[in-house]
């Protein structure tokens, strides 16, 4: 069996990480289509919650298109999602706004 990659690992617990956050979540009915590399994965922020999951049948509110050592350095906090965006290392397409939202969940 493959091992879990470090971004597959902070998707499995960014509905836990994101438990303290939830009333500021509250409200939030959004989409997000991350990518990184070839691997694709759509966090659902659900009035106070979030859900990831591999696969959604609906337009997303936003994607995010980075490579795989960006995404890593921003969940581990050694990049901002502000720098981020700045030298063009990510690629948002939608509301921006949700990358800060989940950025800041860490």
């Amino acid at each position: 069996m493959a091992r879990e990659s470090a971004v597959d690992q902070f998707l499995t617990e960014l509905p836990c990480l994101a438990e303290p956050y939830r009333a500021r979540l509250q409200g939030i009915n959004k989409t997000i289509r991350l990518e990184w590399g070839s691997h694709v994965a759509f966090i659902h922020l659900e009035d106070g919650s979030v859900r990831v999951t591999k696969s959604y049948d609906e337009y997303p509110s936003c994607i995010i298109h980075t490579k795989e050592g960006v995404l890593l350095g921003v969940i581990r906090g050694k990049t901002t999602p502000m720098e981020a965006l700045l030298f063009g290392n990510v690629r948002v397409y939608g509301d921006v706004n949700l990358l800060l939202n989940l950025c800041s969940m860490q």
